[in-house]
């Protein structure tokens, strides 16, 4: 990459791969770049292109999904504002090039991750501004543009373990929630599923070889595989 980041987020649509915001040693970014991918070689001859607009707000530490013409990004960590955790929320039209805001989340979260079912994104676990580990998931609704409430039968319950830090795939209609750190500072091995129609967490039958923070996760549909990384 251009520069060396952490806390960034990486989401593709068709031929590009975006990475936004991160931390690169000195400050809280809000930049946008992207790379094209030659599937058959794997190459990436053109570059990167870092001439995208950037976030309306810099953070690290955030949850972003693609979505159609759309990458949203929810929550994360600011060292600049005034509680640094966040609960903005906004996205970027790959069309115009812009950047619009959203409603917040909930609550602030960071270390959140977040995965798409139809047109709803679930943003799942994370760290409050109070410094507790969550159980729960927000759900953002993209066709009437805002949050479900409580008051709606969508909300999934708790988790069993409270998480930040974790990974999410998707697979059909199932969230995937992978790894991450526990409420005593432990990476846990286990994997919860979310089945989004009947809106239930299971535990997965078997746990990872060994405990697993701040990795990163994708569905291979080809193979029927996760794979989860770092």
């Amino acid at each position: 990459m251009p520069k060396a980041l952490a806390g960034c987020v990486a989401v593709r649509i068709e031929d590009k791969v975006y990475v936004i915001g991160g931390y690169d040693g000195t400050s809280v970014q809000s930049s946008v770049m992207y790379t094209r991918i030659d599937e058959q070689s794997g190459d990436n001859p053109n570059g990167w292109d870092e001439s995208l607009a950037p976030m309306k707000v810099a953070r690290r530490s955030l949850a972003c999904v693609s979505h159609g013409k759309y990458i949203y990004v929810f929550g994360g960590y600011n060292y600049v504002s005034g509680s640094n955790l966040l609960d903005k929320a906004e996205r970027y039209n790959i069309d115009t090039g812009e950047w619009e805001d959203l409603p917040n989340m909930p609550d602030c979260r960071d270390e959140c991750a977040a995965g798409v079912v139809g047109h709803k994104i679930y943003v799942v676990g994370g760290l409050t501004d109070k410094g507790n580990i969550l159980s729960s998931t927000v759900v953002f609704d993209t066709t009437e543009q805002q949050w479900d409430t409580d008051t709606r039968s969508s909300i999934p319950p708790n988790m069993k373990t409270a998480r930040l830090g974790l990974a999410v795939a998707v697979v059909d209609n199932f969230i995937v929630a992978i790894g991450g750190v526990d409420t005593k500072g432990s990476p846990s091995s286990t994997i919860e599923i979310l089945d989004t129609e009947r809106n239930v967490w299971c535990t997965a039958q078997t746990n990872m070889k060994h405990g697993i923070g701040f990795a990163a996760a994708g569905y291979l549909k080809d193979t029927n595989e996760i794979i989860v990384a770092g």
